[in-house]
């Protein structure tokens, strides 16, 4: 068998070692362009929800092209609270307590939020969930 000259075989792994160079470009492009996610299908947004026996504080009211919200939840109050947002509630936290509370929200739209157990009147609001 006649061995081909050494100028006949490097074109051809010149153009293998392009095309794997290419197609890895190609993945690192698109794997850069996708949000991260921690594991939940999807992505989702974090909101911080601090609880005290007379206030009620979310570090941000809306969620913007997103339907999965975890509501990262802590009772700085004396007073057990429950946390409650459309129709997903919290455990009973006592002081000093958190609770991670992921919400799935089936539709676009604005969600109550209260504070059910030892709340106050004030102890409420509206989060909104938008494309």
């Amino acid at each position: 068998m006649r061995a081909l000259p050494h100028s006949f075989r490097m074109p051809s792994l010149s153009v293998a070692a392009v095309a794997l160079v290419a197609a890895a470009g190609v993945g690192a492009s698109s794997a850069a362009s996708r949000p991260a996610t921690t594991g939940a299908p999807g992505t989702f947004a974090i909101v911080k929800v601090t609880v005290s026996d007379t206030m009620l504080k979310l570090n941000r009211k809306s969620s913007r092209g997103v339907s999965v919200v975890s509501f990262k939840i802590k009772n700085i109050g004396k007073k057990p609270h429950v946390f409650l947002i459309g129709t997903s509630k919290s455990q009973v936290l006592k002081r000093g307590q958190t609770q991670d509370m992921p919400v799935n929200f089936a539709d676009f739209g604005k969600y109550k939020y209260r504070v059910t157990l030892n709340g106050t009147k004030t102890m409420r609001g509206l989060f909104s969930v938008s494309r």
